[in-house]
């Protein structure tokens, strides 16, 4: 008798154990371990054992949520801000690297509009000598054109334009000057020839309009 009266208090004790869950949807006492409210018909997932979470704890987790989403959001800003800085940062390397080249060939073409002047007032003047300053010239533009040639890329488009138009004025009234005054009377082999071919070259590659606008009194320069 003893035994059935504790295998009976047993059997009610773990049935109240079961019973003694409560549905956090509809609060009416349910069976524990079930996956499923029999009255409600709500399945416990996370969301709803959620709710049987202590209220200062729920409120850590929405602190916590929150405070995730403005970590992700300074993240997410602080990368847009280093990518314009470093887009900034290439856009003014460009540009310096752009200048560089462009002061670079401009250099060569100053040096060889020096030539050029100088051999202008060597014939003017009709003093001895002037086939060295003309052989100085065709050295002096065969390296602006190969300077221009190798730089261009590497400029801007407004830069390359702008040195692209002095080239072409230049070395053109050179050439159409120097074929009526002697300019290349005194090449002496073929490598001064071979010079002359680039410089004919980068005249015919010169695009229209600058050639039918170029300035006329460079010519008495």
């Amino acid at each position: 008798m003893a035994k059935r009266k504790n295998k009976k208090a047993k059997g009610q004790l773990s049935k109240s154990k079961k019973e003694g869950a409560i549905c956090p949807h509809c609060s009416k006492k349910i069976q524990k371990g079930i996956m499923k409210c029999p009255h409600c018909s709500v399945p416990f997932t996370f969301l709803g054992k959620l709710e049987r979470i202590s209220i200062p704890i729920k409120i850590i987790i929405a602190i916590s949520s929150i405070v995730m989403c403005i970590i992700a959001a300074y993240s997410a800003w602080i990368a847009t801000q280093e990518r314009k800085a470093i887009k900034k940062t290439k856009a003014e390397i460009e540009k310096l690297y752009s200048e560089v080249n462009y002061t670079f060939v401009f250099n060569r073409y100053q040096q060889m509009e020096n030539r050029a002047a100088a051999w202008r007032r060597c014939k003017a003047l009709k003093q001895p000598d002037c086939g060295l300053l003309s052989l100085g010239f065709i050295v002096e533009a065969t390296n602006a054109v190969n300077s221009f040639n190798y730089r261009k890329v590497k400029m801007k488009d407004s830069e390359f334009k702008a040195i692209q138009q002095l080239m072409c004025s230049g070395l053109s009234l050179s050439h159409s000057d120097g074929k009526d005054r002697g300019l290349y009377e005194y090449m002496q082999d073929h490598r001064d020839a071979s010079m002359v071919d680039v410089i004919v070259d980068f005249i015919k590659k010169c695009p229209r309009y600058i050639i039918e606008r170029l300035p006329t009194h460079k010519l008495q320069r």
